[in-house]
């Protein structure tokens, strides 16, 4: 291959964001996370394949008390050097998130309710550590006409983590607890990274505060017959992280640390509900 030929490879490749996605599998496995890059999902709206560009999966066995814990990334890459992301933020109307965190399960219900504690879920939850949360968006410079990639990532990336949160675990309150057998729980994380520059705009002292940021939580509530929640209505809330590529080492050990707390407290819980 010449120069030039390999020049000009080179170039367009840059262009593409695919670089970008090999950079953010390489900073996830070298965290110990399994990826997989390019997972197919089903669009349950347009009932169309689409893909979702990475996904990751950290592992937690406690084979004395026999429990399984997965956490799933679910990651939307994008490249917005041209455009910063602007977050309009305000308070979150609620303390915890508990099993509002997109989930699934066998054997950790009863005809009634959950036997775990949705408290055990916010020790050290990442999306607890920000006082504010993101319900609008805005990309700098951008037109009535031009379509809106804040947007886009989002709906993509909640709706590759519902379909793979769809395809695991039992209907919840239909059985009642078995202490003898495992209990498996999956969690499902939508996360977009973005190459670029994110900024928060909030309320203070009734003036607009602007800062830039390292990442966010997002509310998005998503309505449709196709999305439902735990209880069988079609508004379904998710919880979008938007974290940028230059913080995202950073940003997995905040996670990490939710993981061990989460383990610590899943397994304490176990054992009580055994010994009952």
């Amino acid at each position: 291959m010449n120069k030039d030929l390999f020049d000009k490879i080179k170039k367009d490749i840059k262009q593409t964001g695919f670089v970008i996605e090999l950079e953010i599998g390489e900073i996830l496995r070298k965290n110990q996370f399994h990826t997989n890059h390019n997972a197919s999902y089903e669009d349950k709206d347009c009932h169309l394949s689409r893909e979702i560009d990475l996904t990751a999966t950290e592992c937690y066995r406690d084979k004395k008390t026999n429990l399984y814990v997965e956490y799933h990334l679910i990651l939307e890459v994008k490249k917005n050097s041209d455009r910063p992301w602007i977050i309009f933020t305000n308070p979150p109307s609620y303390i915890g998130y508990g099993w509002r965190i997109l989930h699934s399960s066998f054997n950790t219900t009863n005809k009634k309710n959950s036997i775990l504690s949705s408290k055990l879920i916010d020790l050290d939850n990442p999306l607890i550590l920000k006082n504010r949360i993101g319900k609008a968006y805005h990309e700098l410079g951008k037109t009535s006409s031009d379509k809106s990639k804040i947007y886009e990532s989002i709906l993509s990336v909640c709706k590759a983590a519902y379909y793979f949160k769809d395809n695991v675990g039992e209907e919840p309150f239909k059985k009642d607890f078995d202490k003898n057998s495992s209990v498996e729980i999956h969690f499902y994380i939508p996360i977009i990274v973005i190459d670029g520059i994110l900024v928060e705009v909030y309320l203070e002292n009734n003036e607009p505060k602007i800062e830039e940021e390292n990442w966010l939580v997002m509310e998005y509530e998503y309505a449709s017959q196709n999305y439902l929640n735990a209880s069988g209505e079609t508004e379904k809330t998710f919880f979008p992280i938007v974290v940028r590529k230059d913080y995202l080492d950073e940003f997995i050990l905040i996670l990490k640390k939710w993981f061990n707390s989460c383990n610590k407290g899943l397994s304490e819980e176990v054992i009580k509900r055994r010994s009952k």
